[in-house]
């Protein structure tokens, strides 16, 4: 009754073995080739990236000081403006408002933090850190003419 589909179900199995078979022999022999790649390694040179990542430099404590003082001024603010404005503020009376006026106040002056830490840069670029011992000298360059002059 099924006459007319052994034959080509016998067909296709006999073909599939035989690719997988083929396969098997293909496929050995690429692994081959990749453990002998791997067995002889040779020196990879990779190309140069333009990523560098930040340095920090002399400015990066007036720049967190001041977003931070920026961040805090704008919480004060934010709660001033509350604590005048919102009705029930005190007893917990929180709606949209409160919440807009912190992010706004928040944002807004540790926004103007940052220009001012950047102004600030800007003004003394080019400018020698003053070092610890209070001249507008290279503090390498002190530290050094300190240490000669103790070992004299």
């Amino acid at each position: 009754m099924m006459d007319f589909i052994s034959v080509p179900v016998t067909t296709a199995i006999v073909f599939y073995f035989i690719y997988r078979v083929f396969e098997l022999f293909v496929h050995r022999a690429e692994r081959i080739m990749y453990i002998n790649k791997m067995q002889a390694p040779q020196p990879v040179s990779l190309p140069q990236s333009s990523f560098e990542l930040p340095r920090l430099g002399w400015y990066f404590a007036l720049r967190a000081g001041c977003l931070i003082t920026g961040l805090g001024v704008g919480m004060l603010l934010a709660y001033f403006i509350c604590w005048c404005t919102v009705p029930l503020f005190l007893e917990g009376g929180y709606d949209w408002r409160v919440s807009t006026c912190f992010g706004g106040c928040t944002l807004l002056c540790g926004g103007l933090g940052l220009i001012i830490s950047y102004v600030v840069e800007q003004k003394n670029e080019g400018k020698a850190p003053i070092c610890h011992n209070g001249h507008d000298t290279d503090c390498a360059s002190a530290l050094h003419k300190d240490n000669t002059a103790d070992e004299a």
